[in-house]
């Protein structure tokens, strides 16, 4: 348990997470934080970009990225990933200064699970994390019963 976060939830512990964010202070803060919470492996990738060529080569439980980078955006990253079948399960945390209702009803159309709104505290984080992580084990056993039905009919 880290003093500042309080309780870590259960979710949060043993993940390897992906950080997607063109400001590398962030992305060394939120690695610090993340591994506070007891994530396994935190991997940096500075653009949706490499990102996907972490995902096509390594087991990935969560991705977090920014909204704004150069580039590729987070709206993107997140479309590709719920296109492609492997990346379709991941859970996805879209960190963001945009806090209007609009924007976050786009980010979750494009297939993201949480969406944190910055500045955040250390428990929000954790929070935001832990809940996306949830449902991605929801959506991952869905994917699971459903590809099992689609082979039980012999396609």
């Amino acid at each position: 348990m880290n003093s500042e976060i309080g309780p870590v939830p259960p979710a949060v512990e043993n993940l390897t997470v992906v950080i997607v964010d063109d400001n590398a202070a962030l992305r060394g803060a939120l690695r610090a934080a993340l591994s506070a919470m007891g994530c396994a492996r935190v991997v940096e990738a500075e653009s949706g970009e490499a990102a996907l060529n972490v995902i096509a080569v390594e087991h990935v439980d969560l991705v977090m990225t920014d909204w704004k980078m150069r580039g590729m955006d987070g709206l993107e990253l997140a479309r590709l990933l719920r296109a492609d079948q492997a990346g379709a399960a991941i859970p996805l945390v879209m960190l963001t200064a945009y806090d209007e209702d609009s924007r976050r009803q786009t980010a979750h159309a494009a297939g993201v699970d949480r969406f944190i709104v910055k500045p955040f505290t250390a428990k929000a984080l954790a929070y935001g994390v832990a809940a996306a992580a949830r449902g991605g084990a929801a959506r991952r056993g869905a994917n699971a019963r459903e590809n099992a039905q689609f082979s039980a009919q012999g396609a």
